[in-house]
C-alpha cells in the first residue's frame, strides 16, 4: 500500500471545491439566462415556447444537480481521509493540521444543494410560466 500524501489529498480536494465553484457559476448563468428570456418576451411567450424551454431547463437543472453531487461525494471522500490522516498523526504529516483540517471541512451539505437548487429551479420555471400565461 503507498503511502499517505497530504500534498496530494489536498490538491485533489483543491480541484472538486473549484469544480464545485465551477458548476454554481453555469448553473448561476444558465438561470439567469433561462429568466431573462422568459421575462424579456412578453406576449411572443406561448405555452408550447415555456413548454419547450421548462423541459430543456429542466434537464439541465437535473443533469446539474448530478454532477454537484458527484463532485460533493468526491470532495467528502477526500475530506474524510484527510482528517481520519490528521488525527492518526498530524503532527508527523504537516505543521499546520487544524488549518488543513478546517479547508478540507468547507463544503455544503447534500440536504443544502438539494434544498438551494430545487428552489431556484421552481423560481426559473415560475418566471417562465408567468410570461406564458
Amino acid at each position: 500500500m503507498r503511502e499517505f500524501n497530504l500534498s496530494h489529498a489536498v490538491s485533489a480536494y483543491s480541484t472538486y471545491a473549484s469544480a464545485m465553484n465551477s458548476l454554481w457559476g453555469l448553473y448561476i448563468v444558465a438561470t439567469f439566462s433561462a429568466a431573462g428570456f422568459g421575462a424579456t418576451m412578453g406576449r411572443r411567450f406561448t405555452t408550447d415556447i415555456a413548454l419547450i424551454l421548462t423541459i430543456a431547463y429542466l434537464a439541465f437543472a437535473a443533469g446539474h444537480l448530478r454532477a454537484l453531487m458527484v463532485t460533493l461525494n468526491r470532495q467528502k471522500i477526500i475530506a474524510a481521509e484527510v482528517i481520519e490522516q490528521l488525527q492518526a498523526g498530524g503532527e508527523t504529516l504537516t505543521p499546520y493540521p487544524r488549518s488543513i483540517a478546517a479547508i478540507t471541512a468547507k463544503a455544503l451539505s447534500p440536504t443544502a444543494i438539494w434544498v438551494i437548487h430545487l428552489t431556484i429551479d421552481a423560481c426559473i420555471v415560475g418566471v417562465m410560466w408567468r410570461s406564458a400565461i
